[in-house]
């Protein structure tokens, strides 16, 4: 008798210690499911803001050289997605000049947004749903009007909840075969769901460059056309000037330049000139992009520490397009330190947890770092933090499609006040793997 309540007693303890750690699992499930719900609504914003200001971009561009046509088709690809709602072209005064619902043309708002000079992100009714909108200006005084519905996102978190509570049943059934294995599978879980998040980031980026591509591509050759054409202009006209007025010429030749250089970058986030591909000491092309600035490095008063390793294996890559990378982050370097410091480049050659040996090239600068909140965003096109328009945002994600497409990864960790660290992965290239030691 005593032994039988003695084995109640501990069937009603486990069954209380079952019933809270399914709680537990349960709740510690739903606020990992609330998480990322925020994280999936922040990467929709994300992508819709860069979707508004690029085609505001666009709108600006087909301004200048009066092509409405161009302006309809910018709108008419705005909309194809599912989750959009509406999307209008404003001008100045109120008037929705051109969107993709034919009742709304000619109409007239009333809202502050429409003379904003920054990308704004509010919310509306439209009918019934509630709505995110992004407004974004053109430099001639247009903004777009993106707005976009949420609801698959939703839809998706609540799938997920079902989803979950499929497999907290399931869990229930199974618990008492493997209680004594619920630890380690929460482990297991964890890193899978760590892994996850950087697929999707990985993802999320890649989309982000694509979408930049596809529409920046449509535009580019239309932009060099008449570039040429003004630097053909410039050119005649610089022989029938006088001399103190010709600066003005030279100022404007290398504005049209610089024009000229954003556009070529923004087609090689689309369509990447060739690379041609041959084994390469990356010692050799850093040292060639050193001696190139090295005035800016000295007027900026900065010491460069070299640690090269002598026995580095090559890499398989294209020298030209790792100086493209190299300089983005030397120049990004040295614009971090405005008061002189120091920048240390070490290469080095290192066996990976899966076994492979990979090149690596860690620069290492005593700047102002990079605040957190904006670590997730310096690979993004278009983000910089140099004031003035000094910076076009491209540099990274320029450099972080080069490495990608070399089969290596780009990493940066920072500290504000204490500096920041690039760090390019290679792979090695096969036939010198077993030449080193």
């Amino acid at each position: 008798m005593l032994k039988d309540k003695s084995r109640e007693a501990y069937l009603n303890l486990f069954f209380v210690l079952f019933i809270f750690l399914i709680f537990i699992i349960c709740v510690q499930t739903y606020l990992t499911i609330i998480n990322e719900e925020e994280y999936m609504i922040e990467s929709a914003i994300e992508e819709k803001v860069l979707l508004a200001e690029t085609a505001a971009m666009s709108i600006g561009s087909a301004e200048v050289h009066a092509v409405p046509a161009h302006k309809r088709e910018i709108v008419r690809k705005l909309a194809e997605p599912d989750d959009i709602v509406y999307c209008r072209i404003v001008k100045p005064t109120g008037e929705i000049y051109l969107s993709n619902i034919l009742e709304e043309r000619g109409m007239f708002i009333r809202n502050p947004a429409i003379t904003t000079d920054k990308t704004v992100i509010k919310e509306d009714i439209y009918k019934v749903e509630k709505i995110k909108v992004i407004v974004a200006p053109s430099y001639r005084g247009h903004t777009v009007w993106l707005g976009f519905s949420l609801k698959e996102v939703y839809l998706e978190v609540w799938r997920m909840l079902w989803g979950s509570l499929v497999i907290g049943l399931s869990l229930i059934g199974m618990a008492f075969l493997v209680f004594y294995g619920l630890i380690s599978l929460n482990k297991e879980v964890s890193k899978a769901n760590k892994e996850l998040r950087a697929a999707q980031e990985q993802l999320i980026q890649s989309e982000k460059l694509a979408a930049l591509g596809r529409l920046s591509a449509d535009i580019a050759h239309e932009i060099n056309n008449p570039l040429g054409g003004i630097k053909n202009c410039l050119y005649l006209l610089s022989d029938s000037v006088s001399e103190h007025k010709k600066e003005y010429l030279d100022i404007a030749e290398q504005e049209v330049n610089r024009i000229a250089s954003i556009v070529r970058r923004l087609l090689d986030l689309y369509r990447p000139k060739k690379e041609i591909m041959r084994p390469t000491n990356v010692n050799v092309p850093l040292d060639e992009i050193l001696a190139v600035i090295k005035n800016q490095i000295a007027n900026r008063n900065v010491k460069i520490i070299k640690h090269y390793d002598p026995k580095l294996p090559d890499a398989m890559a294209s020298p030209e397009h790792l100086k493209q990378v190299f300089l983005n982050i030397i120049l990004n370097a040295l614009e971090s330190m405005p008061e002189g410091g120091e920048l240390a480049i070490k290469t080095y050659s290192q066996i990976e947890h899966t076994g492979e040996p990979e090149i690596k090239l860690k620069f290492t600068d005593t700047g102002c770092g990079i605040p957190e909140e904006r670590m997730n965003k310096i690979f993004d096109p278009f983000f910089t933090t140099k004031k003035g328009g000094k910076g076009t945002g491209l540099g990274l994600s320029v450099s972080y499609g080069v490495i990608q497409r070399h089969n290596g990864r780009i990493e940066v960790k920072s500290e504000v006040g204490k500096g920041t660290t690039f760090i390019i992965s290679l792979p090695v290239h096969e036939k010198r793997k077993g030449r080193r030691k």
